[in-house]
């Protein structure tokens, strides 16, 4: 279900550019370039996050869904502000390339590679200055594309998620992010094992469990990512195929609550709950409990 799901979404959003994007270009369409592109990165982690749910890495995939979330949240704002915030954040592009030419030169010699040349440096380093003389001191901050609309100096993740109207998402985004930073809540918490299992388990591969999480919140990303994409046109036959998603994403999330269902029923039923690893049992640590 999952499979076609993001099958449809790459459908319709495919459709929807070959359909606009001649006039989008001729009218310059700041916000069809982003959205466009965003939806393309949805769809692609979308299939990246189902790879890994069917080869047993339900906590990587709840972390390729972290980045997804981030794609839908500026698809979310992009879609509600418009033109000004999109050209802003493409335009963003020239303070990050300046940002990672400076990094990489500092380093580039330890690497073992050869350095930008003092001209390639300058250029990047001057697209960067008169970016920050037309936008501001502010532009150049990690997320400064947003801080006009933000009106703020130094925009976080937290407060564009906010204006996007997905700030209730944040204990989700919060979870998903224990298993790319190495904190001690990635070794507690892991969507793929049993509660407080951590103190005698340790999860070295695949798991069976844990699937519900990332699936459901992978559906609902990608379809609303898709329908920020769609709804910039009044168009009856890419809203009614909006509407043919939801109905899809609300049953791939049904089938991920089934199997989340049985999986603990099948737990509840074992006299010692086993995780999986490939058809072996995880190995136990032997330290103090």
């Amino acid at each position: 279900m999952m499979e076609l799901l993001i099958q449809m979404a790459h459908e319709i959003g495919d459709e929807f550019n070959s359909r606009y994007r001649p006039d989008a270009h001729h009218a310059n369409d700041y916000s069809f370039e982003v959205l466009t592109h965003l939806h393309g990165r949805g769809c692609r982690v979308s299939r990246e996050i189902h790879a890994l749910l069917r080869y047993g890495y339900p906590s990587g995939a709840l972390a390729r869904w972290r980045a997804l979330h981030e794609v839908t949240v500026v698809a979310n704002l992009i879609r509600m502000h418009g033109g000004d915030v999109a050209e802003r954040y493409l335009r963003h592009v020239d303070i990050e390339d300046s940002r990672a030419v400076v990094e990489y030169q500092k380093h580039s010699t330890k690497l073992g590679h050869s350095p930008y040349t003092e001209l390639e440096v300058a250029q990047a380093v001057a697209r960067k200055e008169a970016l920050l003389k037309e936008y501001g001191s502010e532009f150049g901050k990690p997320y400064g594309w947003a801080s006009d609309i933000l009106k703020t100096s130094d925009p976080k993740f937290a407060e564009i998620e906010e204006k996007a109207g997905l700030s209730h998402m944040r204990p989700y985004y919060r979870f998903a992010s224990h298993d790319i930073h190495c904190g001690p809540m990635g070794i507690r918490r892991n969507v793929g094992m049993p509660d407080d299992s951590w103190r005698t388990l340790v999860l070295a591969g695949a798991t069976n469990l844990g699937f519900a999480d990332p699936g459901q919140l992978t559906a609902l990303s990608l379809y609303q990512t898709t329908a920020c994409l769609v709804t910039t046109r009044n168009e009856v036959e890419f809203l009614v195929g909006i509407k043919a998603l939801d109905v899809i994403r609300e049953r791939t999330v049904q089938e991920f609550v089934r199997i989340q269902t049985e999986q603990e029923r099948q737990m509840k039923l074992m006299p010692t709950p086993i995780v999986h690893v490939s058809g072996r049992k995880l190995f136990k640590w032997s330290g103090q409990q």
